[in-house]
């Protein structure tokens, strides 16, 4: 939540994060954020603009290292 305020974005990722690690089961995830809930902090989410960028540049649009990067920082 440091860098993206999104919370469909993150249950998404999350969810997608546990089919690619196997999971078969029927999943729902509902993402509730109280305040004080932590608030998207503008240097770290230039850090992961940025950070995802050169993962691009990297993997030439490999869309899979990005949805794993993407869910990484969720749990950061």
């Amino acid at each position: 939540m440091r860098c993206v305020d999104d919370l469909s974005m993150i249950c998404n990722e999350t969810i997608d994060m546990c089919l690619y690690k196997g999971s078969s089961d029927n999943m729902s995830m509902v993402l509730v954020a109280f305040d004080p809930a932590p608030r998207v902090d503008p240097t770290s989410k230039t850090e992961d603009e940025n950070l995802e960028s050169v993962l691009v540049q990297r993997t030439k649009g490999k869309t899979l290292v990005l949805l794993l990067y993407n869910i990484l920082l969720f749990y950061r």
